[in-house]
């Protein structure tokens, strides 16, 4: 019955324009502290224990890579050694654009920090080519869709964390180099 309390909380605080992680988090607290004969010490570590993984940190460590690539230039750099190799195509920038994307996805882990990258990068590019604006931004779309099965992505940090057995991480095709590589 603890959640009749519970889940109005959350509600109330959704209300007053408290952020969602926040009004969870106060709701979870309200639950240890009225509800539960856990000592709220021990409850509060139980919440941050699962996040103090080493191997977690990598994904926001990603997420500083793809905005320093972003603001130094290399992004720039990698765009221009695609258009060389691609440009010259028909449809080239478009091709680029996929190619970029395979490329930062192999270095940003992160689908969602390629698109947005590339969107700002490659889209305004692309209109300057005659590119209609809707086109160039279903191709960035897409070609972001790639990035979670090149190693590192953060889904594949995730699932490597998830307590399984070590042959069925061997059955995914991105994993073989992996497994190989540490011997497995």
């Amino acid at each position: 019955m603890s959640w009749l309390l519970i889940i109005p909380l959350m509600i109330v605080c959704l209300f007053l324009n408290i952020r969602v992680y926040l009004a969870m988090f106060i709701g979870i607290i309200a639950y240890f502290l009225f509800f539960s004969s856990v000592p709220i010490e021990i409850a509060v570590q139980r919440l941050i224990a699962p996040t103090q993984s080493p191997s977690l940190l990598a994904i926001p460590f990603f997420i500083l890579l793809g905005t320093l690539m972003s603001y130094t230039g290399i992004a720039e750099r990698i765009l221009h050694i695609a258009n060389v190799l691609v440009g010259k195509m028909r449809g080239g920038l478009g091709v680029a654009n996929i190619l970029v994307s395979t490329m930062m996805g192999g270095v940003s882990a992160s689908n969602l920090a390629d698109a947005a990258m590339l969107s700002r990068m490659m889209v305004p590019e692309m209109e300057r080519k005659g590119y209609n604006r809707a086109f160039a931004a279903a191709i960035t779309a897409g070609g972001s869709l790639v990035t979670p099965i090149i190693p590192p992505g953060i889904a594949l940090i995730i699932y490597g964390l998830v307590p399984t057995s070590l042959s069925e991480k061997c059955l995914s095709p991105d994993w073989y180099l992996v497994c190989y590589a540490q011997s497995y």
